[in-house]
């Protein structure tokens, strides 16, 4: 199930390690060999990286969306190479005014 995202709203996504036992553990610039590269396969979500790499704010566009994929990828300072996503879905919020919508004309 992807993160539920409303489309007037944003969010931090961080990198995060995982050492030999599976734990989630903080990523340190030393760690990372270069600053990694973070992308949105949609229009619908703007990415800003902070300037070491490690995180980006993750910003709804206004446009609705299923699915979306945020994917950083960048070298571990061991050498190896990552490439991770993280799957996005732009929402509707909550009502703020009315409006009115029309069918499409038909014969009666």
């Amino acid at each position: 199930m992807a993160f539920q995202l409303g489309d007037d709203q944003h969010f931090t996504l961080s990198l995060t390690g995982v050492d030999d036992a599976g734990n989630a553990v903080p990523m340190t610039p030393g760690e990372v060999s270069g600053v990694p590269t973070w992308t949105s396969d949609s229009t619908a979500l703007t990415v800003t990286a902070a300037g070491d790499g490690l995180s980006a704010d993750i910003a709804a566009s206004g446009a609705l969306v299923s699915g979306a994929a945020v994917s950083v990828a960048g070298n571990l300072s061991t050498g190896s190479a990552f490439s991770v996503s993280f799957a996005v879905d732009v929402v509707t919020t909550a009502a703020v005014g009315v409006g009115v919508s029309a069918s499409t004309p038909a014969h009666k």
